[in-house]
């Protein structure tokens, strides 16, 4: 499977197939008090991948787009639409867009025995635009 998540607006970024390794989404539904369901509903995306080294690839690495955007603290420059994408052989799996995401938590870890970096990134919708996210994808169904 291929993971790929683009993201636009002041700190727009491309993480290609080769530096994602997991995208995960989850809508976090808090228990109600009075037994029903809440509507205080969030949507969340974790983002994770490797950090390359400009040796390694022609291309500039993009996580460090996705770093500074992780710090921005300016209201206005801190949101923007994400979309995460994963296909098999071709045919799109899922697709999702947050069109107001901003970044909830970042960390950035680094092993000097493998060379390794990686990052984690969990990016929230904003939760009064919470019915703009959209997903679709073929899930092999008609």
């Amino acid at each position: 499977m291929n993971i790929k998540v683009s993201a636009t607006g002041n700190h727009s970024f491309k993480l290609s197939r080769e530096t994602m390794t997991s995208g995960k989404l989850k809508t976090i539904i808090p228990v109600n008090s009075m037994g029903g369901r809440s509507h205080d509903t969030l949507t969340q995306m974790v983002l994770e991948g490797q950090i390359r080294s400009s040796a390694e690839t022609a291309v500039a690495d993009e996580t460090v787009k996705l770093a500074n955007w992780a710090i921005e603290n300016q209201d206005a420059l801190a949101y923007q639409d994400v979309t995460l994408t994963s296909d098999m052989s071709g045919q799109v799996v899922n697709n999702t867009q947050f069109s107001d995401a901003f970044v909830v938590n970042y960390t950035e870890s680094y092993d000097v025995r493998s060379g390794v970096g990686s990052f984690t990134a969990v990016l929230r919708q904003n939760k009064d635009d919470l019915l703009k996210v959209q997903s679709d994808g073929g899930y092999g169904a008609e």
